[in-house]
């Protein structure tokens, strides 16, 4: 919660939601990191496809629509997306970094290259 009583620079994203110094002001911190799911069959993830969209989507905290209730909505690990958009996906409990390791494991084992072969 943040609060509006102080006189410091606070950080207010979407509806006074806390949002980080360099964030989109239409957003938030946990929506944005809520989004990191992986789709562990995917070397090849694409936002707003394959996963979740994190931020520029139309609407984005202007409109009522169902990717913004999704967005702001709070999930808890291990909760799967909700909406049914993106089934089978990995919840990775708000990290970032994790989806892109997943994302780049994954496109490494796609391309992984063979062992020698003994003739």
């Amino acid at each position: 919660m943040l609060n509006k009583s102080i006189e410091k620079f606070e950080h207010f994203g979407c509806e006074d939601r806390l949002a980080g110094p360099v964030d989109n002001k239409l957003s938030s911190c946990l929506s944005c990191h809520a989004g990191a799911y992986a789709n562990v069959d995917d070397a090849n993830p694409q936002m707003g496809v394959t996963i979740p969209p994190i931020f520029g989507f139309d609407g984005l905290c202007n409109q009522y629509s169902q990717e913004n209730v999704n967005y702001f909505q709070t999930t808890q690990f291990p909760q799967a997306y909700s909406g049914g958009n993106y089934p089978n996906l990995l919840n990775l409990d708000t990290s970032l970094q994790m989806q892109i390791a997943v994302q780049q494991h994954a496109m490494f084992a796609a391309n992984m290259p063979r062992e020698c072969e003994d003739k």
